[in-house]
């Protein structure tokens, strides 16, 4: 198997090392698929039943972020320019854990809970992605968890 930092291998014994798990899956043709649970202890843990992000052989799928503080895990604060830089501090440090960047994204969603806050959120993002910029969506929401103001996945 290939080495990847901070994945936990899943071995006869089911022993874990790093900060994520990797499976193997065999298709039909009995091709070997590894697929890897990536967390970060930098972002907040997910705030539901599913992972921070996922590694199906060479892909990287990331969940959607909000603002939230990883120490308290609440909402940095009620202002979107706050909440809207923590989400992508917090998605950064899921892309590191996953030998990742900014610049390898390939497709974003942003989702707001009101339209008004377009244009501030976009003077933060061109922060994040400068260069390979990706593919994106922007949805107006009724509400995202916790309250929050914006989601980014």
């Amino acid at each position: 198997r290939r080495s990847t930092r901070g994945v936990w291998r899943i071995g006869a014994s089911g022993g874990r090392r790093g900060r994520c798990y990797s499976t193997n899956l065999n298709n039909n043709r009995g091709n070997g698929l590894q697929h890897d649970i990536i967390h970060s202890e930098q972002a907040p843990a997910a705030v539901g039943p599913y992972s921070q992000a996922t590694r199906f052989n060479d892909v990287v799928y990331v969940s959607g972020a909000i603002g939230l503080d990883p120490k308290t895990k609440e909402l940095v604060s009620d202002s979107v320019e706050e909440q809207t830089k923590q989400c992508l501090d917090n998605l950064g440090h899921i892309l590191k854990e996953a030998d990742s960047h900014f610049d390898h994204v390939l497709n974003t969603t942003v989702l707001l809970t009101d339209m008004g806050h377009y244009s501030v959120v976009n003077q933060i993002y061109s922060k994040y992605f400068v260069k390979n910029l990706p593919a994106r969506m922007c949805y107006a929401v009724k509400a995202l968890p916790k309250s929050a103001l914006v989601e980014i996945n």
